[in-house]
C-alpha cells in the first residue's frame, strides 16, 4: 500500500498564514488576544494570569474546565507563577501543566 504524501513549500505556509491572518475568525481573534496580553504583560498577579489562562481556554477550546477535579485553576495558576520568565518559558509550562493534568489523570484511572 504507497502512501501519498503532500509537501508543503514556503510560499504555500505564506498563503496559509496570510489567509488566516485575514480571516475575521482567526486573524482578528489573534490581534485581539496578543493586545490583551501586551496590555498586561506583566505576569506578577494571579488575577492577570487567571484572566490570560480564561482566554486561552475559550480561544483554543481547551475545556479546562472538564479537568478541574484534576488541576483547577488556581492550581495552574500557580503552577505558572512559579516560573522564573513566564513568557520566555510559557510554551514549556503549558506543556508541563498539560502533562500533569495527564499524569494525575492516569494516577486515577488505576
Amino acid at each position: 500500500m504507497s502512501k501519498l504524501i503532500k509537501t508543503f513549500t514556503n510560499a504555500d505556509l505564506d498563503r496559509a498564514a496570510k489567509a488566516v491572518d485575514e480571516d475575521r475568525a482567526y486573524g482578528e481573534e489573534a490581534r485581539l488576544i496578543k493586545a490583551c496580553f501586551n496590555l498586561y504583560s506583566q505576569n506578577t498577579s494571579r488575577e492577570i494570569v487567571a484572566m490570560k489562562i480564561g482566554l486561552i481556554d475559550v480561544t483554543n477550546s481547551t475545556n479546562i474546565s472538564r479537568y478541574k477535579s484534576k488541576i483547577s485553576v488556581p492550581e495552574l495558576v500557580d503552577t505558572l507563577l512559579a516560573i522564573k520568565d513566564l513568557m520566555r518559558e510559557l510554551p514549556r509550562a503549558i506543556f508541563l501543566s498539560f502533562r500533569k493534568s495527564q499524569l494525575l489523570r492516569k494516577i486515577n484511572m488505576i
